[in-house]
């Protein structure tokens, strides 16, 4: 028979980082979205870099906030289980 277990103020604490750094893409992701929307560039090479931004980084930003604010979710989720069935 497997066992499981773990430190549930461990899990505790990797939910929390993982929250916590899915703000900070989001913030990463605004932030950098803000500051090249206030950048005067123009020209094929400003449209080019722009349309790049659009179509592969803040997708992929937006995807990597999305991500890890499920996997805090998730741990959080293991965390509750390993508790409840400890407390059987």
């Amino acid at each position: 028979m497997s066992q499981v277990g773990a430190s549930l103020e461990q899990l505790d604490a990797l939910a929390a980082e993982f929250r916590r750094q899915s703000g900070a893409a989001a913030a990463l992701r605004s932030a950098m979205t803000g500051r090249l929307g206030e950048t005067d560039w123009v020209g094929a090479s400003a449209q080019g870099f722009r349309d790049r931004w659009t179509s592969d980084y803040d997708p992929m930003l937006r995807r990597l906030e999305q991500d890890l604010g499920e996997l805090g979710t998730f741990v959080a989720q293991k965390r509750d289980q390993l508790d409840q069935a400890g407390n059987r």
